[in-house]
């Protein structure tokens, strides 16, 4: 199973932190920083027995603990009506807890004996979640009336995205090959979207209307993206067979496609566009790796770019200008950028003792520290 395939960009922000120093170990860092399109920013910060949910107010310019300090709480989601979830882990006792943005408060919404994993929400507050039955991961949809299981399968089922509409897509693993699956809730059936003959199909993304993007591999040749749309009911590979590595797409609410695409030893960002269907080089720079985009309703486009020497930077891509430019601080080692639809942008930052998160403002064009 790729169940590293989503969670790159984590994976290599611990990596950083545990490389640069032995005083890392100790000191309190910040991580997985997220944004809604009102500007409210929320991430995790371990303090060093447990992690805790932070949540930034753009009307306050203020942070403040939104979690139970007496358990370690980690991955948090922010939705458009403000609504933060989150995580805890215990031996036998794992549970989901929801943040209202009405009454100021937390508390658990799905509490069980069961292992739970990734977690995805949408903008009306209903979840997908993973959890363990047996030896066998299942994806559960969580609304007012409790959970469901709505894979029940026999398959090892991971990493759910629902969108607005609560249409949830996932991988399902047989052992063999990993494809992807849809579940709607007109007709509440899991359907195999992909249904090739890859031996992978992983970093999925559904945007509002339905469409799905993914990366596809037969471990042997090359890493393509596709795309399926509910009109035709079929999938299409959209990225360019001359690039050797395409991987971790993102699709906005116009269907633009943007991913990251290996060619000549270089890593470079591609965009997808429906109305001319043609992937182009939007990063177009002698830079060493440029990674994990992220792209907004307005179709701009933020990543990260290291060039093999310095440290890693934030660039982002305006479609206005055609152009990509550097956003964050150049003496800041700087990862995982996100980005709402007004351009705000929020990353982790390492300043040399510590990880912190940042925040870009079009209208400033200035980054500052947001965390405390």
């Amino acid at each position: 199973m790729k169940r590293w395939s989503l969670f790159l960009v984590g994976a290599c922000l611990l990596v950083l932190a545990l490389s640069c120093g032995a005083a890392m170990a100790v000191v309190t860092y910040d991580s997985n920083p997220q944004i809604n399109d009102q500007g409210v920013v929320v991430w995790e910060s371990y303090e060093g027995t447990h992690n805790q949910i932070y949540r930034w107010d753009p009307k306050t310019a203020a942070a403040e603990p939104i979690s139970d300090p007496n358990y370690s709480n980690h991955h948090p989601k922010i939705n458009a009506q403000g609504q933060v979830f989150w995580e805890t882990y215990e031996v036998g006792n794992d549970r989901i807890w929801r943040w209202d943005p009405k009454s100021h408060t937390s508390g658990v919404i799905y509490d069980t004996n069961k292992s739970i994993g990734y977690l995805g929400i949408n903008a009306k507050g209903v979840m997908a979640c993973e959890v363990l039955e047996g030896a066998l991961w299942q994806i559960y949809l969580w609304e007012q009336n409790g959970p469901t299981n709505i894979s029940n399968n026999a398959l090892y089922n991971y990493a759910p995205q629902i969108n607005a509409k609560g249409v949830v897509v996932w991988i399902g693993d047989d052992g063999a090959k990993e494809q992807i699956y849809r579940w709607d809730p007109k007709n509440q059936t899991p359907a195999n979207i992909s249904n090739n003959a890859l031996i992978d199909n992983y970093a999925h993304q559904i945007n509002a209307q339905g469409v799905v993007v993914w990366g596809g591999d037969d471990r042997h040749a090359f890493y393509q993206i596709y795309r399926w749309d509910p009109k035709t009911a079929a999938a299409e590979q959209i990225s360019n067979t001359t690039t050797t590595y395409n991987e971790r797409p993102q699709i906005n609410a116009q269907g633009v496609v943007v991913w990251d695409g290996e060619y000549g030893g270089y890593y470079q960002i591609y965009r997808w566009n429906p109305k001319t269907h043609t992937p182009t080089k939007i990063s177009n720079n002698v830079l060493v790796d440029n990674h994990g985009p992220q792209i907004n309703a307005k179709g701009q486009v933020v990543w990260n770019g290291y060039d093999g020497a310095s440290l890693f930077q934030i660039y982002r891509w305006d479609p206005k200008s055609a152009a990509a430019e550097t956003i964050s601080d150049p003496s800041i080692e700087s990862i995982n950028p996100q980005i709402n639809a007004k351009g705000q942008v929020v990353w982790n930052g390492y300043d040399g003792a510590l990880w912190h998160i940042y925040r870009w403002d079009p209208k400033t064009r200035q980054a500052t520290q947001i965390s405390p």
